[in-house]
């Protein structure tokens, strides 16, 4: 993931192409495998490594492969939860789902040399927020919980937040049928959660919708 996905060309915003950003299930036995296929089998720009139910070093000792594994194939670690592990692991950046106080503290400390996400913003003010705040992306939707994701807020939201701003947003995907209409409505980055991904197969099937919504 690069620091943004839009570029202005004599005042228009000029889209490049949309690209994957997995989100990471450490507790599976089998996470590990299914990632390094999924690695190979689409264009991922970026890796979230999240755990909810782990933390400290529990989740440190979990992560850890996972990290050496986006980093040798030269895709974008983003780390949730303990913003001190991002340069202890030498990640590219962290994923905030805290709120605004959280967000500016974390740019503070880890801007302008790693990315710094921002992610549980329910409404357009608080993106809007985020975004004046200097977060290098924007994050819509709920990986953990795809059910929770309202597909006609996610296209809405991909629609509003390309047309107006240069930063990129992330747009997680309630299933794999969403892919293609998401892409179509401008979402930088597709977000597949670890309950929707579960194979190179699942990521293949991603990377063909969002081809196909660029060659309509």
């Amino acid at each position: 993931m690069t620091k943004s996905k839009k570029n202005r060309d004599e005042g228009e915003i000029v889209r490049l192409r949309t690209r994957l950003f997995l989100v990471a299930s450490l507790t599976a036995s089998e996470g590990l495998e299914h990632l390094a296929a999924a690695l190979t089998a689409g264009d991922v720009a970026s890796v979230l490594i999240a755990e909810p139910a782990v933390e400290g070093k529990a989740f440190a000792a979990l992560a850890r492969p996972f990290v050496e594994l986006v980093q040798k194939r030269d895709v974008a670690v983003i780390l949730r939860g303990d913003a001190r592990l991002v340069q202890r692991f030498g990640a590219d950046g962290f994923h905030s789902d805290g709120d605004i106080t959280a967000l500016e503290e974390v740019i503070a400390a880890l801007s302008p040399g790693l990315i710094v996400g921002a992610a549980n913003l329910p409404t357009r003010h608080a993106a809007m927020e985020a975004g004046e705040a200097g977060a290098d992306y924007v994050f819509f939707g709920h990986p953990d919980n795809p059910q929770a994701n309202d597909p006609d807020m996610l296209l809405e939201r991909a629609e509003w937040w390309q047309s107006l701003f240069v930063a990129p947003c992330v747009i997680c995907a309630p299933d794999l049928a969403s892919v293609g209409g998401l892409a179509r409505a401008g979402a930088d980055f597709i977000a597949l959660g670890p309950r929707i991904w579960r194979s190179g197969d699942d990521i293949r099937a991603a990377q063909s919708a969002i081809d196909a919504a660029f060659a309509g």
